[in-house]
């Protein structure tokens, strides 16, 4: 393995998450992907890359807090 394979850059940690780019930054400032920021840009590594992947699980908008719900049920 070359050096430069062990080092994803964003787009290509994206594309093997099957995610948009901005999340993948996201994840990079909020430090639920482990890297460092480098000039302009993240330096992942491609095992964190993988660890991540093993451990995401994928969810969408705002937590169910059931007020929507209990809205409906009582209209």
């Amino acid at each position: 393995m070359t050096t430069l394979n062990y080092f994803p850059t964003t787009a290509e940690a994206a594309t093997a998450l099957d995610l948009h780019l901005q999340p993948i930054k996201r994840f990079c400032r909020t430090g639920k992907l482990k890297d460092r920021k480098v000039n302009n840009g993240w330096l992942l590594t491609r095992k964190e890359v993988e660890s991540f992947a093993s451990t995401y699980s994928e969810t969408r908008g705002h937590p169910a807090n059931g007020h929507a719900r209990l809205n409906e049920e009582s209209g």
